[in-house]
C-alpha cells in the first residue's frame, strides 16, 4: 500500500510528536518506510508524509491508525500496487517545492538522537516558516524498527550534527 498524508504546518508539531514516538526509534512495525518533510505547496507550508506499507490495505490503514486519527490531515495518495510504482508516486517531484535542477542543494544534515518536545517541533516549525526561500524544504528520513537492528551502524553521508 502506498500513502501520502499532508497537513497545515499548524498541526505539523503534534503531527512529528507523533511520528517520533510511535514510528521511529523503538517502533516494531517494520512494515512501513516512509519520508517526511516540511516545504511549500502552492505557497502554503505543509507537513506530507509519503510512504510504502508492506501489506493489505487494511493492515497498513491499521497501523497508521494514529496518524489518521489527527486532526487536519488529508490522503492525497492511498493505492495499491507494485513496488516500483508505489515508491515512483512517493518520491514524485509533484509533491515537493518547485526548484530547478541546478537550484537543489543539501545545505545542513542532522542526527535527532532523543524524542523532541511539542515545543521543540513548534520551534523548528517556525523557524522554517521565516524562510525567505518557498523552495525551501526539510526532510525527515527516519531510521527505526528494522533499520535499527542492523550493524554495525553506518554512518550518514553528511556531517553528523546531533540535535
Amino acid at each position: 500500500m502506498g500513502l501520502g498524508i499532508r497537513w497545515p504546518i499548524e498541526r505539523a508539531a503534534q503531527v512529528l510528536v507523533a511520528l517520533q514516538s510511535g514510528y521511529m526509534r523503538e517502533s516494531t512495525l517494520n512494515d512501513l518506510g516512509y519520508l517526511a518533510f516540511v516545504a511549500y505547496s502552492n505557497d502554503v507550508a505543509i507537513l506530507r508524509v509519503g510512504g510504502i506499507f508492506s501489506g493489505s490495505r487494511d493492515a497498513g490503514f491499521k497501523a497508521l491508525a494514529p496518524l489518521r486519527a489527527l486532526p487536519g490531515g488529508e490522503f492525497d495518495f492511498d493505492k495499491v500496487d507494485s513496488y516500483l510504482q508505489l515508491n515512483r508516486n512517493v518520491l514524485d517531484e509533484s509533491h515537493f517545492p518547485p526548484v530547478p535542477d541546478l537550484s537543489r542543494e543539501g545545505k545542513d544534515c542532522a542526527i535527532i538522537d532523543r524524542r523532541l518536545e511539542l515545543e521543540e517541533w513548534s520551534t523548528i516549525l517556525e523557524a522554517f516558516q521565516r524562510t525567505p526561500n518557498q523552495g525551501s524544504m526539510m526532510l525527515i528520513e527516519p531510521y527505526g524498527a528494522r533499520s535499527m537492528k542492523c550493524l554495525p551502524r553506518t554512518r550518514p553521508s553528511c556531517t553528523e550534527t546531533r540535535i
